[in-house]
């Protein structure tokens, strides 16, 4: 059955068969990302992401630290735990069987000789040393390093405190987390970039029917549409659409054009605009600006979490050495109360010691065993930490370069000169942290202003124009278009909700300015706190340099008249305590120093971590006046 409606010539309808098929064939280039792999799709995330935070990098900080949230794939935590399951998978039995014997006891006894020959004291000095050597290799078996858990499974590695930077970037899961914190906040500012680009959608849908008579009809419909939306930072928004549908019927009555195919098209353009509430870029693209800050803000508090971090892995890379200096100390000064019981008990053969003094002797012996096995247990324990620090396995076998400490030693205590008045100055105007708190006031200055326009009344206008077409109509807006206009009013008469929204950001802006003013104080607190701290260390390294003067000189003495049964043994015992105590305070004192200086640096904001690893700079003497700070000993990099 056919109708009366005008057929369209072959001319015609092959032109119009072509345009219906070329509409989806040219929408095809649209549908290729959605072809994209998810591995794609993050490479994408990585390179909008990483261009974000490498241009805010060299706005804040005049540099650009290579950034990147990965982790590489063989760093030392990596390649350890790999080594761990190569040897667990070899040696799993032998190690299930394996038990440690302890070492067997083959002490000789001995007395110690006594002497009366009147040597010069710089002499005693060296016979002590001489006697101590000889009494190390009398007692080896009792000076057996203190140990419980299991062998060293991994070759062991000594590291410096630079590489124990590179490490800790490289393998910290704390300062991985930061890494991830940043990426997040600079992917949030690619939605809302994204928000106010011009964002393309390509839907397509397929039907087919299939409906009784003689012959039965059967259908297919391919539908498409394309559509352009553009936020404005007016609070506009375009929209366009454009549908496009091509109807083939398989089996049935044809078309009244004569063919079994059709199409209709609907080209649709409409535009909103609002004047009142909601109108104005402030407003509109707020939450463009947030995004943005909120990166800035987690870019600054990276930083900051880095020059916290490097100060912590210092801080426990150099407590590790005084570790292992009261180690060697405890061990000496465990030698040296052997050396007096040996003594005690030689002059107590002869009757020259009474038995009170022996135990004596003997008592201070056992203390200082006691003494040296808890510092050896310190140690472990402090190493235990420091792989966690670092992010390695426990099973790592870890040693730090004693040679750091010797250079901390012999270089001295650096000069800090610098005024509390100055130094606040500088700390006020270079912690991130404090700068960070002084914006954040202005957002929620910012969000006081959006909550007042939420209380105002909406006069929204919109517009728009749609133009079908078909098979047997043209593209003509004059005489096929439709076009429309409206206006919205939204008279302010319920407003609870938004009453107390704008309440909430009056109340959260006096608090974000009580944290301002807090955080001034904290930053003011902390370098006062740190420049006390510097002045009493100093003081305490003069002092417990003359303390292990004047306790070596206690020693010499002590032990030549101890060998002649001149003194009481108490006398010996306690210069030898005073020793290891002035010798423990000295090294404690030249490491809180070195710690309590790049804190100050860091409560500064002075501090400067390097983008590749963490190194930290050579630090100069800080000499800054009233008059202004020495650029010289300013770092570069470190503005807001």
């Amino acid at each position: 059955m056919t109708t009366d409606r005008p057929r369209l010539s072959r001319p015609s309808r092959r032109a119009l068969r072509s345009v219906r098929w070329s509409l989806p064939l040219c929408l095809l280039p649209a549908f290729v990302p959605a072809g994209c792999s998810s591995d794609q799709y993050r490479k994408d995330a990585d390179l909008e992401v990483g261009e974000i935070i490498r241009t805010k990098e060299e706005k804040l900080f005049g540099r650009a630290s290579g950034f990147t949230v990965e982790q590489a794939e063989d760093i030392l935590r990596a390649q350890l735990v790999a080594e761990l399951a190569a040897h667990h998978e070899a040696k799993r039995a032998q190690l299930l069987r394996e038990v440690l014997p302890p070492a067997p006891a083959a002490t000789e006894e001995g007395a110690a000789k006594s002497g009366g020959s009147a040597e010069a004291i710089a002499a005693v000095q060296a016979d002590l040393a001489a006697r101590l050597i000889e009494i190390e290799g009398r007692h080896a078996t009792d000076l057996v390093p203190f140990a419980v858990t299991d062998p060293a499974l991994l070759p062991r590695k000594v590291l410096t405190l630079a590489e124990a930077f590179e490490i800790a970037a490289e393998n910290s899961r704390d300062y991985q987390r930061q890494k991830e914190s940043v990426y997040l906040a600079a992917l949030d500012v690619t939605l809302q970039r994204y928000l106010f680009e011009a964002r393309f959608g390509v839907t397509s849908s397929y039907d087919w029917s299939s409906r009784p008579g003689d012959p039965r009809q059967r259908d297919g419909t391919l539908s498409t549409d394309f559509s352009l939306r553009q936020q404005l930072a007016s609070g506009g928004l375009l929209v366009f659409n454009f549908g496009h549908d091509l109807l083939r019927r398989f089996t049935g009555v044809e078309f009244t054009n004569g063919d079994r195919s059709a199409t209709s098209s609907l080209v649709d353009l409409s535009f909103s605009q609002p004047l009142l509430r909601g109108a104005g870029k402030t407003i509109v693209q707020e939450p463009l600006v947030r995004s943005e800050r909120e990166a800035v803000y987690a870019l600054r508090e990276f930083e900051r979490f880095r020059q916290e971090f490097a100060v912590r892995v210092a801080s426990e890379y150099y407590r590790i050495l005084q570790q292992v200096d009261q180690i060697q100390n405890a061990r000496r000064s465990y030698l040296q109360f052997i050396d007096a019981r040996e003594q005690s008990e030689a002059l107590a053969a002869r009757g020259r010691r009474s038995q009170i003094q022996l135990d004596q002797a003997v008592q201070s012996e056992l203390s200082a065993r006691n003494s040296w096995i808890t510092a050896q247990r310190s140690y472990q324990d402090a190493i235990d930490n420091f792989k966690l620090t670092l992010g390695l396995p426990m099973e790592a076998d870890l040693g730090l370069d004693p040679a750091d400490l010797g250079r901390l030693s012999a270089q001295g205590l650096a000069a800090v000169l610098i005024s509390e008045s100055r130094a606040a100055h500088v700390a006020l105007e270079r912690r991130l942290d404090h700068v960070n708190e002084i914006e954040r006031l202005e957002d929620a200055q910012r969000t006081v202003n959006v909550a007042a326009d939420d209380l105002r009344a909406a006069l929204d206008v919109s517009g728009g124009v749609s133009v079908p077409f078909d098979d047997e109509t043209s593209f003509d807006v004059d005489s096929n278009g439709t076009w429309r206009a409206g206006a919205t009013l939204d008279l302010p008469v319920d407003k609870l909700q938004e009453r107390n929204a704008y309440r909430r950001a009056l109340i959260q802006q006096d608090v974000q300015e009580r944290t301002v003013s807090l955080s001034e104080d904290q930053v003011r607190q902390d370098v006062r706190d740190a420049l006390r701290r510097l002045a009493q260390l100093r003081e305490t390294h003069r002092i417990a340099v003359e303390s292990v003067q004047v306790a070596e000189r206690r020693v010499q003495s002590t032990s030549l008249t101890l060998r002649m049964g001149r003194i009481q043994i108490r006398d010996a015992l306690d210069a030898t305590d005073a020793l290891n105590r002035a010798r423990n305070q000295l090294t404690q004192a030249l490491v809180d120093h070195e710690v309590a200086r790049l804190e100050l640096w860091r409560d500064m904001g002075l501090l400067v971590v390097a983008a590749d690893g963490m190194t930290l700079p050579e630090l100069p003497p800080l000499v800054l006046t009233e008059a202004g700070a020495d650029e010289s000993v300013v770092p570069e990099g470190t503005s807001r």
